[in-house]
């Protein structure tokens, strides 16, 4: 018969501890995922309002005659 080691040490990898830590994080709700949800969120309102200028600033443009286009390239 075999010889059969009583040593029952688990040893586990670097990556492994990682991933345990990357889950841990994950599933742990703290406050620092809290914080960086809230500030996506301001920075998709600014993106938002980003937009909406950028639209009218479009619409204005499209509004102007042809020859205030030519006036304003040459500025």
């Amino acid at each position: 018969m075999a010889d059969v080691s009583t040593n029952n040490n688990v040893q586990l990898g670097c990556g492994t501890l990682i991933l345990i830590a990357i889950i841990v994080m994950v599933f742990s709700g703290g406050n620092e995922s809290k914080t960086l949800r809230g500030q996506l969120e301001g920075v998709d309102r600014k993106i938002d309002r980003l937009e909406k200028k950028i639209d009218d600033l479009s619409q204005k443009l499209s509004e102007l005659p042809p020859a205030s286009l030519e006036t304003t390239k040459a500025r």
